[in-house]
Formats: C-alpha cells, structure tokens, sequence
C-alpha cells in the first residue's frame, strides 16, 4: 500500500515528513516518493523515481521550506509525472491520496466527462500520455490523463467557483473516486492540511502544538507524544 505523511507545526516540515516515510516504506512502498510544503504564501515541491531514503541522497531539504506539508511513498515506480504530490496548474494546491481506481463503466464515463470538460476550460494536465491506460480518464485526442492530475485541478475549479478548500478537495475525490483518502494542502490557507477521507486508513497524532497525519501509527516519530485517532469517514 502507498504511505502518507503529513505535519503542521513551528518546526521545518520537509525533514520530519522524510523520516515518517521513511519509517512507513519498511512495510511497503519504495517506486517513488515526494513532499510538498508552503512557506511564506508559495508552494514548493520535489518528486523522485525512487524510495525515500534515495530522495534524501538526491534532493535538497532546503529547497522545501515551511512548517506545513504533506508527503507520499509508492511501491509502482512509473512516470515521473505520476509520482504524488499532485499540483494544480496554477501551482496553489498539492495532493497526496491512497486508494484503487474503479473500473465501473459509469465512473469511467463520469470521470471521463470530467477530464474533457476540465480540459476545454484550458486546464492542461501534466500528466498527459499516450500509453494505453484503460483505468485513466482519456481526453477526446485518446490521450489518457492520471486521475488524481484531474482530482487536484477539480478542486481548484471548485475553488475557483465559491467552494471552500476542504468541501472542494471533497467533492473533487467524491466525483472522480468510490473510495479513497486524500490530504491537500493550499497555499491560499497555509494554516491547515485538508484531510478526506472516503475509505483507506488515516491516523492522526495530535501534540503540543503541532499535528502529525500518517497512514499508520507507525510512522509517527517515537519521541513526539500525544493523542492518536483514527479520522472517521465522510459521508
């Protein structure tokens, strides 16, 4: 299963969410893994081909300032594009999300619909491929599109439209997935991480002064102490 990890607190972000993934991939992950986090208004990001312990080697921390973010190890090591964090296109919102994509031919054609409509409103997608995808939502050209590059540009139109972040990023999950979890950050709200959660398992540490999201409990650090909870599903 692909891991999450997610922080908000006083202290750097970037460092903290790569020793929570790299505490979740003992269990499973290791094709690719990325962070994103906000600073001063602005969304920075980095994605690697490769597990988290090589993403410390190749990528520079630093380069990821904040105290806010959210990060994501998978076992599938594919296009470089494909790895999360996803971004929208005007570079404000970032998602991580778990879950299995749905092969009901209804959902297919919904989400379809989605991707054509998104597409024509000038959203184009970074994922955009020619490699026969039957699970991907496909563009009217039959170029197939990563699902979760529509979720993310879903909830920004929504936003964009008079949603709030976290009823956006909802609605965008509900529309394109049966089930799934997703974390978003926004650097419009660089105060709070978004969390959705549809089906898939989120845990939550919460400390003084700060919050910790994981997939499991295990990728807490072991010297931070407070409350843990399972977050309920929305309905």
């Amino acid at each position: 299963m692909c891991n999450i990890a997610g922080y908000i607190g006083d202290k750097q972000a970037a460092p903290i969410l790569l020793e929570m993934l790299k505490k979740q991939e003992i269990y499973d992950a290791g094709g690719s893994a990325g962070i994103a986090t906000i600073h001063e208004g602005k969304l920075y990001y980095k994605k690697f081909l490769g597990n988290a312990r090589e993403f410390e080697k190749e990528v520079d921390l630093s380069e990821l300032p904040g105290t806010i973010g959210i990060a994501r190890v998978r076992p599938a090591r594919t296009y470089l594009s494909h790895s999360h964090p996803y971004v929208s296109i005007n570079h404000r919102l970032a998602m991580v999300s778990n879950g299995t994509t749905p092969y009901d031919e209804e959902m297919i054609e919904r989400r379809n619909k989605i991707t054509n409509e998104l597409y024509e409103k000038g959203y184009d997608f970074e994922t955009k491929h020619t490699a026969e995808a039957s699970s991907f939502p496909q563009l009217k050209s039959g170029e197939y599109i990563s699902a979760m590059d529509v979720v993310v540009n879903l909830a920004q139109e929504y936003i964009k439209n008079g949603y709030d972040a976290l009823h956006a990023q909802t609605k965008a999950l509900d529309d394109m997935y049966s089930e799934r979890v997703g974390c978003m950050i926004n650097a419009d709200e660089p105060d709070y991480i978004g969390v959705v959660r549809l089906s898939r398992p989120m845990e939550i540490l919460m400390a003084d002064g700060e919050s910790y999201i994981a997939t499991t409990r295990f990728g807490f650090p072991d010297d931070v102490k407070g409350d843990i909870y399972s977050l309920p599903v929305q309905h």
